[in-house]
């Protein structure tokens, strides 16, 4: 697939979230996807998080909310918020660079354009696409799942990401439903969990916004459970290494 082949299946994918996700009192669905499709698939690994829905700080505009927006690709990393961003831009950037030891990582604020290749290089989706509250309410989440199932299955088909990170009960729900639950057929890593469906790598992980352990631990367990799950199929997905 190009990128312009790409771009064109994900603007038929916008079309059927807008009938899907908007509603008559929760307003119009916040679009996601590959945010830069040529950056996507030039990439070594294609990268997808796949997260519950877009936080709705107050106040702020749909730009802020929509990943594929020309406004948020505007932004320098740097403006994101760092509790959900930082630590995708650490993991992307790890996978990206073949750089896996957390005190080789540099801060966001020192990666300039590497920031901006660890955000545009990757997909990522909510399973709601609508705007959330500061806690996500689980019950809330699994229905919109139900509700735009078609539109998320279309999403992981087309971006045919190698590896795929998700968490919160909409994650639990695509692990059950291939005979799978964090104690019972996936890999684990200590605050991550693997497994191989439909030749896709998913990585079940807390929300990047996340208090139960550190940073450190968070990107070691992440990165440490895609090691591991890429041992399973030789071959099927090649990391980048470090230069010498």
């Amino acid at each position: 697939m190009t990128h312009r082949q790409l771009a064109a299946a994900q603007k038929k994918i916008e079309t059927c979230a807008i009938t899907a996700y908007s509603d008559r009192d929760a307003g119009e669905a916040i679009l996601d996807g590959v945010i830069e499709p040529e950056t996507y698939l030039k990439a070594p690994i294609k990268i997808m998080w796949f997260l519950k829905e877009p936080h709705d700080g107050g106040g702020v505009s749909y730009d802020s909310w929509s990943l594929i927006d020309k406004h948020f690709k505007a932004k320098d990393p740097t403006e994101l918020g760092d509790r959900t961003f930082y630590p995708i831009i650490y993991l992307n950037h790890a996978l990206l660079t073949g750089e896996h030891v957390w005190e080789n990582i540099p801060e966001v604020v020192d990666m300039a354009e590497e920031a901006k290749r660890a955000i545009r290089s990757m997909a990522f989706i909510n399973a709601k696409k609508q705007a959330g509250e500061t806690r996500s309410v689980d019950r809330t989440i699994k229905a919109w799942l139900e509700k735009g199932r078609g539109v998320i299955d279309r999403q992981i088909q087309t971006y045919d990401s190698d590896v795929i990170f998700a968490c919160g009960p909409h994650a639990a729900i695509f692990f059950n439903e291939n005979g799978l639950s964090l104690g019972n057929g996936a890999g684990s890593t200590g605050s991550a969990w693997y497994a191989w469906i439909e030749e896709r790598l998913w990585i079940y992980v807390y929300h990047p916004n996340q208090k139960t352990v550190a940073w450190k631990t968070y990107f070691e367990d992440a990165l440490q459970a895609v090691i591991e799950g890429i041992k399973e199929r030789p071959g099927r997905i090649v990391l980048p290494v470090k230069p010498a």
